[in-house]
């Protein structure tokens, strides 16, 4: 692979990482349309991200390589106060990672999750948390290469009949 750059995004960047959300979103609609929308119109998506940029908790990094956006990553701020029961705790929660296919298994994506890594360290927060859906056993392997361990698990069902 040629050189990657990994640069802070930028409001100009905003149409690549809408490109690059597309197959993320499409892959979570296939397999939960009734909790995601597909296809998702692209001019709200990028008054979205817009408005991601402009938040000072929220970082979002893009993955190039030969002037080509391959993945990026969006990461915020969070910081819990304490409260009855939980004590408060400063992290960094990863929203969004997404590397295109192609590019998967040659370290773009650790290197974004490193692009976090700095930006946490430099706010003095020491916790990241994420979310993944269960079918995404791909990325369930990729982050716990990197260190990431199970400590909660949602569930879901209907109602009963």
């Amino acid at each position: 692979m040629t050189e990657m750059e990994i640069l802070k995004a930028k409001p100009e960047h905003v149409s690549e990482i809408v490109l690059l959300n597309d197959a993320v979103q499409q892959m979570h609609a296939e397999h939960h349309p009734d909790v995601f929308k597909y296809p998702v119109d692209a001019a709200e998506m990028e008054k979205f991200f817009r408005g991601i940029l402009s938040s000072d908790d929220n970082f979002i990094f893009i993955a190039k390589v030969s002037y080509q956006a391959v993945g990026y990553i969006w990461g915020e701020i969070q910081r819990r106060p304490d409260n009855i029961f939980k004590y408060g705790q400063d992290r960094m929660h990863i929203h969004q990672l997404s590397v295109e296919p192609d590019y998967r298994r040659q370290g773009v994506g650790r290197r974004l999750m490193y692009a976090l890594d700095n930006v946490a360290r430099d706010h003095g927060i020491s916790k990241f948390v994420l979310d993944s859906w269960q079918f995404n056993k791909e990325g369930h392997a990729f982050f716990e290469r990197l260190g990431y361990s199970y400590f909660k698990i949602n569930m879901r069902r209907e109602t009963a009949k």
